[in-house]
C-alpha cells in the first residue's frame, strides 16, 4: 500500500507554477508610455535642423493614445527653462463660453512643481474619458499640444 503523504508533498510543486501561470494570463499588459519632449531651442541643445532661436513647443504636437497608456512629458537637461503641462477646456455654452485651464490635469499647480530641465512629468490616462485634449505651458502660452484618447476596449 502506498503512502498518500508523498503525493501531498509533491502536489504543491506542481500547483504553484500552474497558479502563477493562470494569474499572469489574466493580467492585461499595459501599453508602453508615449514620450513628448518640451522643446526649448534657446538652450544649448538645439537639435540640428531644429526650429529657429526662441521657438518653444511640444514634440510631437499631437499624439494618439489608448486609455491606460501614460504620456511622459520630458524637459531635457539641455533646456534653459522650466515648463508645465496644463489642460485647456471650454465651459458654458455659446455665446458665453469661457476657457478653463488646469481643470482636467496640471503638472504644475504651484511654481515649486514646475517641470524643471532634466525632469519629467507623467499623465495617467486610465481614468480619463476618450476624446480630444488640448494643453499648453502656462509659462510659455504659445507652447500648445494635443492628444486624442481612444477607448481601451
Amino acid at each position: 500500500m502506498r503512502k498518500p503523504t508523498r503525493v501531498l508533498r509533491i502536489l504543491p510543486l506542481f500547483a504553484l507554477p500552474v497558479a502563477l501561470l493562470v494569474g499572469t494570463v489574466s493580467v492585461q499588459a499595459q501599453p508602453p508610455a508615449i514620450h513628448v519632449v518640451m522643446v526649448d531651442n534657446s538652450g544649448p541643445g538645439n537639435p540640428p535642423g531644429g526650429a529657429g532661436q526662441g521657438y518653444y513647443s511640444f514634440a510631437p504636437q499631437h499624439i494618439v493614445v489608448t486609455q491606460g497608456q501614460d504620456i511622459i512629458f520630458d524637459n531635457p537637461a539641455t533646456s534653459r527653462w522650466p515648463h508645465s503641462v496644463t489642460s485647456i477646456t471650454w465651459s458654458g455654452s455659446l455665446p458665453y463660453q469661457t476657457l478653463e485651464t488646469g481643470r482636467i490635469f496640471d503638472s504644475s499647480p504651484t511654481m515649486e512643481e514646475l517641470v524643471m530641465p532634466g525632469a519629467s512629468w507623467a499623465l495617467e490616462t486610465s481614468v480619463m474619458a476618450p476624446g480630444q485634449y488640448l494643453y499648453y505651458c502656462n509659462i510659455h502660452p504659445w507652447m500648445v499640444g494635443s492628444f486624442s484618447l481612444q477607448s481601451a476596449s
